[in-house]
């Protein structure tokens, strides 16, 4: 499978512009990417007479990226500039698991394993050549991860007191070990390393938790769910400032569905969740295209939240179905950008967040009224977010939130043929993102639609074919940097961008053999 698969393309102008809009700065940028993922994956069921079945999965991954941007720039007063940026990544991971499911104690009882790895190395250049040939300048920051998984988890399921009762409990042990490294350019074109200690180290964690659920029907249209966990894990990270942190947090979650209809059915569950941490996030990063560089934390909590979520479901029979979701999220150590040490900047912890949601998802079809095969799929999106930004104290919204989507597809399958046509859109719009020095709103559209057209059966394969971005969607850019810290400083300058992204077209081939 290489599904993933993509190429991508941007061209156009950025405007660097002073606080009081006069021209710093015209870059002419051309950008491409190459993304290919191919997996190889297999999986074997041994389901013999009787009660005991076993499932064994595996697969194997590479992932070849590359990243290229030419900007050709011009400064008042300076000669004419090209600076290169060339990211590379060659990665590969693979994952083996498997499930035994097997008769005890007038239950069954489930045996679950998992074993995954990943090799993740990245290399980032950025060469500035000016055109009066003095020596060129740049940066290099490169990294080699190594990340590893192992999960081992049972679960005792049996029937009591008129429900269903699970007993479970995993213990699940992960790794990262990072070699990182910062260099700049010498006059004789070579690289030389500067110090970057903060960068390396590695960091794991051992993770335990046990959970007792029971679950059953209250009266024909109404049941519940309940589960109480807990969890504890110790957390170690080595290297510079290395420091061990262990951890017990609750985790559970109440659900009711009610069906007070054949056509219509309600839910809703309050959970408290505990989400998982990028081990990456403790350790020192260079951004080397905008200037910035994360610290290290060896502080760095998971986050922890309450969820509240109410789900309807209603069917508008041969109309089709729509669902409407809405979520609230109360946070506790939220995962952003925070100050530390003396005026530096990590991913850390902001003590209280919250985040609220709209999903309307919905199929019809519209074979009532005479058009055969054709249906519209389509959800809405729609959230707010709230948190203390740790740099103004001010209040803002989550960095890089998103706060309306909307995807929409048309499909018509052609009656009495293998033929298919159809046509799709969808809008994103994201906020910014924030940093001590700066505000950083990035995003395409403001729409993207598409064409495809596909025959079911070509020597026994689906294939397709799509032409996208057919009302001209482009790449923008909004950054806006400052003196110093956004509370305390006057801006610097803004940078405005424009790039053209083109229609994209699309080739598939997918079969089962």
């Amino acid at each position: 499978n290489n599904a993933d698969a993509g190429r991508g393309g941007a061209d156009g102008p950025t405007r660097i512009v002073n606080a009081d809009g006069t021209l710093r700065q015209l870059r002419d940028d051309v950008v491409t990417s190459d993304y290919d993922s191919p997996k190889l994956s297999g999986k074997l069921t041994w389901d013999p007479a009787g009660d005991r079945i076993l499932n064994l999965n595996g697969h194997y991954q590479r992932i070849y990226e590359r990243f290229r941007e030419n900007s050709q720039r011009a400064t008042p007063g300076r000669p004419a500039e090209l600076q290169t940026i060339r990211q590379r990544e060659n990665r590969w991971n693979y994952e083996i698991g498997g499930d035994y499911t097997f008769p005890l104690a007038g239950g069954t009882f489930k045996g679950i394993g998992l074993r995954r790895q990943s090799h993740e190395p990245l290399s980032v250049k950025v060469i500035s050549q000016l055109a009066d040939g003095s020596p060129a300048t740049g940066d290099r920051f490169a990294q080699v991860g190594d990340t590893a998984e192992t999960v081992a988890r049972g679960e005792f399921n049996w029937t009591m007191l008129g429900g269903d009762w699970q007993v479970a409990g995993e213990a699940a042990f992960n790794s990262l070990d990072n070699v990182a490294s910062l260099a700049t350019l010498a006059p004789d074109g070579t690289f030389v390393d500067v110090p970057f200690p903060d960068g390396s180290g590695g960091v794991s964690e051992d993770r335990y938790e046990g959970s007792l659920s029971f679950g059953r029907t209250l009266t024909p249209k109404l049941s519940f769910q309940l589960n109480l966990a807990a969890e504890h894990s110790t957390i170690v990270q080595s290297g510079p400032n290395g420091l061990e942190r262990s951890f017990l947090r609750p985790k559970g979650k109440l659900a009711l569905a009610w069906k007070p209809s054949a056509d219509l059915d309600l839910a809703f569950s309050v959970q408290r969740r505990v989400l998982q941490l990028s081990f990456y996030d403790f350790l020192a990063r260079a951004f080397l295209d905008d200037d910035n560089q994360n610290s290290g934390n060896n502080d760095l909590r998971p986050r922890q939240d309450w969820s509240f979520e109410g789900e309807l479901n209603k069917s508008l029979g041969p109309w089709g179905k729509t669902q409407l979701q809405v979520i609230y999220r109360d946070v506790q150590d939220f995962v952003d950008i925070v100050p530390v040490g003396n005026g530096g900047e990590s991913v850390g912890n902001i003590p209280k967040a919250w985040a609220a949601a709209v999903i309307s998802t919905s199929t019809l079809t519209f074979d009532p009224v005479g058009l055969k095969g054709v249906r519209l799929d389509g959800t809405i999106l729609f959230q707010t977010s709230r948190l203390t930004d740790p740099f103004t104290g001010e209040r803002r919204q989550w960095s890089g939130f998103g706060a309306r989507q909307v995807n929409l597809d048309l499909r018509h399958d052609i009656p009495r043929s293998q033929w298919a046509w159809g046509a799709g859109a969808n809008h994103f719009y994201p906020l910014a993102r924030f940093r001590s020095n700066q505000s950083d709103r990035n995003w395409e559209g403001p729409w993207f639609a598409s064409l495809f057209i596909e025959h079911k059966d070509v020597l026994g394969m689906t294939v397709s074919a799509r032409a996208s971005n057919l009302l001209g969607a482009r790449q923008y850019r909004d950054r806006v940097v400052y003196t110093g810290r956004r509370d305390t400083s006057a801006v610097d300058f803004a940078e405005l961008r424009s790039r053209r992204i083109g229609p994209i077209f699309t080739f598939t081939m997918r079969g089962n053999f």
